[in-house]
């Protein structure tokens, strides 16, 4: 899993998450605990690379992730 230093620097930032089940997760980092569970803010899921579901907030199951990335704007 994500070591913990580097979760806290990723905190208020917009992130993709992959879960186990191929789901994209992008949301803003608003929480994590201590078993790398995360809430996160202004969510869309994607299946498939489509989106499939926009949520206000999501809680993602530290268990589940394969890979964090951090959403960068281009200007």
């Amino acid at each position: 899993m994500a070591d913990e230093e580097f979760l806290r620097s990723l905190m208020d930032q917009r992130l993709y998450v992959t879960l186990t089940d191929s789901r994209k997760v992008a949301g803003t980092l608003q929480c994590i605990d201590n078993s790398t569970n995360m809430i996160l803010g202004d969510v869309e899921i994607f299946l498939h690379d489509q989106t499939c579901q926009v949520l206000d907030t999501a809680m993602v199951n530290g268990k589940h992730i394969v890979k964090i990335e951090l959403i960068t704007s281009s200007s």
